[in-house]
């Protein structure tokens, strides 16, 4: 099962994401009224979507892992929140009726490694947004995934879990190589080794494709900070409207 393991320590490995914050930067500028719908894509365990409820939003969310839902469906329930989630590709997404606003952070972008799925997500939203709906996802930048992370090491050590994270780049794709190791309920520590890869898009790639797929107003943020994205940019946001 694709992200099986991963799944049960990917919001340890993403504890410090302000979710909260990233929500709140996009609904501040999109203005999406309460009550209105919106898709969240490559939703992993939920926590961009729980904070889309929190907000009075309606939601539905997708994600290519079926432990991720899993853990995604728990999280909405003890908050009180419902939500319908769909397991699947979000670069081949079809919703029943178009929504307001459409949502992905976390780089869901970036593991579309073959530019023409990323062409057809973002094909999809374009298709799937009201006339005036919004899309709204980040991306970890070029600069970063080519010249910042490869050649470091990188390690957390909690008491339960221990990770490294080394990372490598080569055409345009930057394969990060982790190895987990997981307290178990005896006391021992299991291993697990993940290879994740990203595909590093610059600026103006992105938004040559959002303006393929029909996009004409789109805005691009130095991550989700009041100033512009540039080449050199960590994360950039970009905030698109049909």
């Amino acid at each position: 099962m694709q992200y099986a393991k991963f799944a049960h320590v990917y919001d340890a490995l993403m504890k410090d994401v302000p979710y909260e914050q990233w929500i709140g930067f996009i609904l501040e500028r999109t203005a999406v009224p309460k009550g209105a719908e919106t898709f969240d894509a490559a939703c992993g365990t939920g926590s961009a979507l729980l904070e889309l409820l929190k907000r009075g939003l309606k939601g539905t969310a997708m994600d290519i892992s079926e432990d991720m839902l899993q853990i995604a469906s728990e999280r909405i329930q003890s908050a009180g929140k419902r939500a319908r989630l769909v397991q699947g590709n979000i670069a081949h997404f079809s919703l029943h009726r178009p929504v307001s606003l459409i949502t992905c952070v976390c780089d869901g972008v970036n593991y579309l490694i073959n530019p023409q799925e990323a062409q057809s997500f973002f094909n999809c939203a374009y298709r799937f947004l009201q006339e005036g709906g919004a899309l709204a996802f980040d991306v970890s930048g070029r600069y970063k995934l080519e010249k910042i992370l490869p050649g470091n090491l990188y390690y957390e050590d909690d008491e339960d879990i221990t990770y490294f994270w080394q990372s490598s780049y080569k055409d345009k794709l930057c394969s990060m190589e982790l190895t987990f190791f997981v307290k178990q309920p005896n006391g021992l520590y299991e291993r697990f080794d993940e290879i994740h890869t990203q595909r590093a898009y610059s600026l103006s790639e992105i938004k040559g494709m959002l303006e393929k797929s029909g996009f004409t107003r789109i805005e691009s943020w130095d991550g989700y900070n009041n100033q512009p994205a540039n080449e050199n940019s960590g994360r950039m946001l970009f905030i698109a409207y049909k």
